[in-house]
């Protein structure tokens, strides 16, 4: 069985849309409570990366990974980008 939410927080006919939508999913061959997970999970990850945390693990990556020191500290297009986004978003 699928929850679709109680009422009145969903109206009866988001709950018979949903339910159409559930119907449909199952005649194709989808779990809805299933893709419900995926879409959930989906959106919490989409969520967690946004540019700045995927710039400082690419930035920490480079540092730890880097042959030299100096290769490291060397910018790069990305680092000023990340820079002028840092800069954008401290204002």
């Amino acid at each position: 069985m699928l929850g679709l939410g109680s009422f009145p927080a969903i109206s009866i006919a988001d709950a018979r849309r949903e339910r159409a939508e559930a119907h449909r999913l199952l005649e194709g061959g989808t779990d809805p409570a299933v893709q419900r997970k995926h879409d959930r999970i989906a959106a919490e990850s989409a969520a967690r990366t946004t540019f700045g945390l995927v710039a400082e693990q690419y930035l920490s990556n480079r540092e730890q990974n880097s042959a030299a020191a100096s290769t490291s500290r060397r910018p790069i297009a990305f680092d000023n980008c990340h820079n002028r986004f840092e800069a954008g978003v401290a204002k």
